[in-house]
């Protein structure tokens, strides 16, 4: 099937034949629509938006399957073809328009399927006007999935950093928690929290701390692999969601982002030069782990508190015995 149609027909070979002398020959494909998993199957190959339905697949309830179970927005024509209507069979297609709406239809049409007359030629302009407005329908709707996308990105971000911020954190724990015990596949937690951070706030500004975390975050980000998250959690605290990590590469990642940050000074201002520690704590999934990951971000939680109890610029993994820091 062409992928690169703009109009799907659904119907039965009848329906199709008599669509095909309404429509512009190029970019439409026909679909005979016996089984709905058939329909869904075709529309997935093809990037169409548009389908023009027969109103006895919608009555079967194909145009809620069309709403609901394709991961794109489709608007449904629902087309019924009548001929020799007169004028006590107005009201019965009344009801069948309202019936069709109901069912998932986006706009009802009713042809006669007459031959090449005047009002043949009357129809066909209207159905090609109501691809126009289905064309003009979509476009909005992809313009507000955008602005959507957008608006998201922008809840989702810390602006400071330019990491995803705590929400964003709120919504990924869970689905990642989640696919690690799904998949049977190790999934570890890091909370980073940088050492006397308020006293850099105290001594120099706030400008200078926002710059220090900025620049932390920039120096976490080159170190990570693509597939781990990193995000500020708060304040000065970051979280980082390490996929497919047990508890043993979770702390050699700790360690190594611990020794990244104290080992290399941080250049604020032309003559301003900062040296910063972490602590760290971090913990490795659990079979008796809640499945939104809050007994993992708890144990992590508990292993920084550890950590600064022990004297910061530490690395505390709940899942492992202490280990000496990678400098001492």
């Amino acid at each position: 099937m062409n992928t690169d149609v703009s109009t799907v027909v659904i119907g039965d070979r009848a329906f199709q034949q008599c669509l095909k002398r309404y429509l512009e020959p190029s970019n439409t494909a026909y679909c005979h629509g016996v089984l709905h998993t058939d329909v869904l199957a075709t529309l997935r190959h093809s990037t169409a938006q548009v389908v023009i339905v027969s109103a006895e697949l919608i009555h079967q309830g194909l145009g809620q399957v069309l709403a609901t179970a394709l991961p794109r927005a489709i608007y449904c024509l629902g087309v019924e073809i009548q001929a020799n209507l007169t004028a006590s069979d107005r009201p019965r297609e009344i009801l069948t328009q309202a019936a069709l709406l109901r069912q998932g239809a986006d706009a009802y049409l009713r042809l006669t399927a007459a031959g090449a007359s005047e009002l043949f030629l009357a129809e066909q302009q209207l159905l090609l006007a109501q691809l126009t407005a289905a064309q003009r329908w979509l476009k909005h709707q992809d313009e507000l999935i955008q602005a959507n996308d957008f608006l998201s990105s922008i809840a989702l971000a810390d602006p400071l950093t330019e990491l995803s911020n705590r929400r964003a954190l709120e919504w990924e724990l869970p689905r990642q928690t989640q696919r690690a015990f799904a998949q049977h596949q190790p999934f570890s937690l890091l909370i980073l929290d940088v050492d006397f951070f308020k006293g850099v706030n105290d001594a120099y500004g706030h400008v200078v701390g926002d710059r220090v975390l900025q620049r932390l975050a920039q120096r976490f980000r080159s170190y990570l692999r693509n597939q781990d998250v990193i995000f500020r959690y708060g304040g000065e605290e970051f979280v980082v969601l390490l996929k497919q990590a047990d508890a043993n590469t979770a702390q050699d990642v700790a360690q190594r982002l611990r020794c990244l940050v104290a080992e290399q000074p941080f250049h604020v201002e032309n003559d301003l030069t900062l040296t910063i520690t972490i602590s760290v704590g971090a913990a490795t999934l659990q079979p008796d782990d809640d499945p939104e990951g809050k007994s993992l971000l708890n144990r992590a939680d508990q292993g920084l508190l550890q950590a600064k109890v022990w004297g910061r610029n530490q690395v505390v993994n709940q899942n492992l015995k202490p280990r000496p820091n990678c400098d001492r």
